[in-house]
């Protein structure tokens, strides 16, 4: 079976709102006392959105390469979509990427081999509470029962497959492994950009004065 897997657990992704990932602070750490009066970092128009789908895409990439073990021998394949709630009151971001995956292995996973733990997975993670109403059953009795009678199946396997994600995953190296390379695309994407007109621009470092210099105006 091959679909497209889109995440509800942030261990899977933490998104960029207020995660290691991306935050308030990230930008204002990069300045270091080395910023000229009246400019600061930010992203021109469109290079947020570059910079957040170059690291999921460094995200996907970093789960391919972190399973400890991997019994069904899950595919990773690639980024499909990043969505971004209009408002994150009540969620955060979500990725979505391709799975290549045996189903009939997959169930039996789930609901024989290791199904009293898939059960305790179901009850911790998908029972309701003030202030959520969990549309997945909350235990493996009823998660099968659906499944069988093909109620919400896409989302079903979804939960599957995001069960058998954080078994085989080691999620902290795969966090060190993305943010590795983190300042490298941060710099790729921002410029300077001045406090009073909002205008953007190019910049070099000088190495004698341990100053940021804005340089070429962008257009």
């Amino acid at each position: 079976m091959k679909k497209t897997y889109e995440n509800f657990s942030c261990r899977i992704s933490p998104g960029f709102y207020e995660s290691n990932l991306y935050n308030s602070d990230t930008l204002y750490n990069l300045d270091y006392g080395c910023m000229p009066d009246n400019f600061c970092y930010d992203f021109p128009n469109g290079e947020y959105q570059k910079f957040k789908k170059e690291t999921c895409e460094a995200w996907v990439s970093a789960i391919k390469d972190n399973f400890e073990e991997n019994p069904l021998n899950m595919e990773i394949g690639s980024l499909k979509n990043l969505w971004s709630p209009r408002f994150y009151n009540f969620s955060t971001d979500r990725i979505s990427f391709n799975v290549t995956v045996n189903l009939n292995s997959l169930k039996k996973f789930c609901f024989k081999d290791n199904r009293a733990d898939f059960d305790k997975y179901l009850h911790e993670h998908w029972s309701s509470y003030d202030g959520f109403i969990s549309f997945i059953p909350n235990s493996v009795f009823r998660f099968e029962s659906e499944y069988k009678e093909g109620k919400d199946v896409s989302n079903l396997q979804n939960i599957m497959i995001e069960y058998y994600l954080l078994k085989f995953i080691d999620f902290e190296h795969v966090e060190m492994d993305v943010m590795e390379s983190d300042y490298e695309r941060l710099y790729n994407h921002i410029a300077l950009q001045n406090t009073e007109d909002l205008s953007f621009w190019n910049y070099e470092y000088d190495n004698n004065t341990d100053k940021v210099i804005p340089t070429t105006k962008i257009a």
